[in-house]
């Protein structure tokens, strides 16, 4: 099994929901929080056709 940063925050949450994921400024998101937002992020991609293997380049700010 190969791992990717989805898989590692999909267990982070199951394993320490709770706990601290990322800090940025005066910002902390727990694991679930960041699994959470993930998952939206994948599937408003599989909605937009995006396939599991696809390419796929983001543009975002460097903040949480």
């Amino acid at each position: 099994m190969s791992l990717n940063l989805a898989l590692i925050l999909e267990n982070g949450s199951r394993f320490f929901s709770d706990e601290i994921a990322l800090i940025h400024a005066e910002s902390r998101l727990s694991y679930a929080h960041v699994a959470d937002r993930v998952r939206r992020l994948a599937a408003a991609l599989n909605a937009a056709g995006v396939k599991p293997g696809d390419k796929v380049g983001l543009m975002i700010p460097n903040r949480p």
